[in-house]
């Protein structure tokens, strides 16, 4: 199992692969591998998603990924 943490300037729903995966500022569980995340809407972030390969990560040590507001 892997982990990664959502960042966004506001608190938003986080999409996996297409399913609803938890919330911005929280620590998600993945499976090791790529995945596209992306936020629910509003649309008003950049970039539209974002496709990590994610591994070698702990819960204390997620990885980060980040959305900015557009």
């Amino acid at each position: 199992m892997e982990f990664v943490i959502i960042t966004f300037s506001e608190k938003r729903e986080v999409f996996i692969d297409g399913d609803s995966g938890g919330f911005t500022g929280e620590v998600l569980m993945v499976e090791a591998g790529t995945h596209r995340f992306k936020l629910a809407d509003p649309q008003d972030y950049t970039p539209k998603w974002r496709q990590p390969v994610v591994q070698d990560t702990t819960f204390a040590e997620p990885m980060e990924v980040t959305f900015e507001k557009a």
